[in-house]
């Protein structure tokens, strides 16, 4: 994303006036491979915040580095450095180069030939961490005891956890300490007041300086290095496998979420491959009804477009009787000027079932294979629905099809009112998560008003909907969220081979 590729260019302004770099012997091994009890600390933290973290002595500092960014919870969006011990010497001693650093040209011990065991080598040995040149975020690695390492003995395992790690980009540990403070008096960012009102929008609205969990951390710690398609179960946590057969654009999330938040993706997706009984064709035929119209006229010879490539008005106005659009408003005979018909015929488009050719919208191979089984349409929709370009579209996508495929059902954030329910409480879920993944809307978090491809994602999954409206007029409903087959759906879209 721009915003981290910008942090990037930041850290590294930074860093181009930094610390040597490290040019020392390590060729020596170990006498036996060792299982490192650290505890890792950061710096300055008031109350403290630490981690209780088992290493494998065989991993690099380079793979190292991936579990301190696991266990404490970072995004990974910055650069970083490892000094070696015993004494510390911050933005004066030296330090292993990494990757990013060879690009730069700068000489020294890269991190990925070190093992940890070379720089841990007894009780009490310390290894430095800073994460953050811009916010600064130190870390002291201090071992607590070693043993020979096992067979069984995983890479990294957390045995206990203290406090939540701050969030990224805040402003370093001493802005931190003032705003956990702050919240743990009142938890509302929103009550933030003086200099640390400028935070009452950056900050999470469910921001916990005390909220962290070991088991979280730990299946955050088996999937580092992970495929997104490897069985959880093969990783040494529990659960069944949610992530194999996958859709790319879900793995491409689970690839840029933070730790914390690829839990939760994975206890989402788990929720969502639930078995369900698969709804009936009729079932799908009412979703579908729309679409069902559409192909029909289309065939065999295709639905006529007026010169400025619009269906004509006899096409559209069949579509909205028969295709139950018909809410009491509009003629119906303009597609231009009838949302609900540009919805069904964009939808159309994404799913690959029509094509433009002379003056005519034709079906596809795929659209009449459709336009014969309903079962087929509905595996085509489901496709379509995550056929979006750029990143920041599809992800919102994902996420969307995510809570509707494990039927989550948000309470609302803060006090319900007039035009407030169950789509609204939706919606601001999915801004949540968007927040969460990274993106941000002039620096600041996502708001429900902002996720428009959630909003398409639902109107195609209710469209056909003729529930009434919030003033009992018959119409389109606002408030309802999608059906069973609305959600069977979006599990075909985000596992296509979902029974």
């Amino acid at each position: 994303m721009l915003a981290a590729q910008l942090m990037l260019v930041l850290d590294a302004t930074v860093v181009n006036v930094a610390l040597p770099s490290i040019a020392t012997d390590l060729s020596f091994g170990p006498a036996a491979l060792s299982w490192v009890l650290n505890k890792v600390a950061l710096d300055e933290a008031k109350p403290p915040i630490w981690r209780r973290l088992s290493l494998r002595g065989d991993l690099t500092l380079e793979q190292t580095h991936d579990y301190l960014q696991a266990a404490m919870g970072w995004n990974d969006s910055h650069l970083h450095h490892f000094e070696p011990g015993p004494r510390k010497q911050r933005w004066t001693g030296k330090h292993f180069v990494t990757a990013f650093d060879l690009e730069e040209g700068e000489e020294g011990t890269p991190e990925a030939d070190v093992r940890l065991d070379q720089v841990l080598r007894a009780t009490g040995d310390r290894l430095f961490y800073t994460y953050d040149f811009g916010d600064d975020w130190a870390h002291t690695i201090t071992v607590e005891t070693m043993r020979p390492a096992t067979d069984e003995d995983p890479d990294a395992l957390c045995h206990r956890a203290v406090r939540a790690c701050p969030p990224e980009d805040v402003g370093g540990i001493r802005t931190w300490n003032e705003l956990a403070a702050l919240l743990r008096a009142n938890p509302d960012p929103q009550a933030l007041t003086g200099e640390h009102r400028m935070y009452a929008d950056w900050l999470a609205p469910d921001v916990d300086p005390e909220a962290v969990e070991v088991d979280d951390i730990n299946l955050a710690l088996a999937l580092v290095g992970a495929d997104p398609a490897t069985p959880l179960a093969s990783l040494g946590t529990d659960g069944d496998d949610p992530f194999a057969g996958m859709h790319p654009a879900y793995v491409a999330v689970v690839d840029k979420a933070p730790p914390d938040l690829v839990v939760d993706l994975a206890a989402l997706m788990a929720a969502a491959m639930v078995e369900v009984d698969p709804p009936s064709e009729a079932d799908l035929a009412a979703l579908l009804r729309p679409w069902v119209v559409l192909l029909d006229q289309a065939q065999p010879d295709g639905i006529r477009l007026t010169k400025a490539g619009w269906m004509e008005p006899q096409a559209c106005r069949r579509l909205w009787t028969e295709g139950g659009l018909d809410w009491g408003f509009g003629q119906g005979n303009r597609e231009q000027h009838t949302p609900e018909i540009t919805v069904v015929r964009r939808a159309a488009d994404e799913a690959g079932l029509l094509r433009t050719r002379n003056g005519r919208l034709l079906l596809t191979k795929k659209g009449q294979a459709a336009a014969g089984d309903i079962r087929a349409l509905a595996a085509a929709m489901a496709a379509g629905l995550l056929h979006v370009r750029g990143d920041a579209a599809a992800d919102e996508r994902v996420l969307t099809l995510l809570l509707l495929a494990a039927e989550v059902e948000p309470e609302p954030r803060g006090e319900p009112g007039w035009g407030y329910g169950a789509r609204e409480a939706f919606l601001d879920e999915v801004a949540s998560l968007l927040t969460r993944l990274g993106w941000r809307i002039e620096l600041g978090p996502i708001r429900r008003d902002h996720p428009g491809e959630a909003r398409d994602v639902l109107t195609v999954l209710t469209l056909a909907d003729r529930g009434d409206g919030a003033d009992g007029a018959p119409g389109i409903s606002f408030v309802r969220m999608p059906s069973a087959a609305a959600r069977h759906l979006a599990r075909l879209a985000l596992l296509p081979t979902f029974p």
